[in-house]
């Protein structure tokens, strides 16, 4: 995510999760619900956020990114 951010100002998780057609439970532990996919996929949070910011399992990130890349790459062929 780094060149993203790179290039982004403000980067709001809501607006990146909506454009890749991902919902928030998607991405997120059932056993886990309140865990902040900020953290989660930024590595950083803003102050006074009130999710939990835990580490996650290699093997729930290694699914997270499979999501991602999925839903980027269709709709990525969907605006062209």
């Amino acid at each position: 995510m780094e060149p993203v951010l790179a290039k982004i100002i403000f980067f709001s998780m809501a607006q990146f999760l909506k454009r890749a057609k991902i919902d928030y439970q998607d991405i997120t532990p059932m056993e886990r619900p309140k865990l902040c996919t900020r953290m989660m996929l930024l590595g950083k949070c803003f102050e006074g956020c009130q999710r939990e910011h835990t580490s996650i399992p290699d093997s729930w990130a290694k699914k997270v990114v499979e999501k991602l890349k999925s839903q980027i790459a269709t709709s990525m062929q969907e605006r062209n």
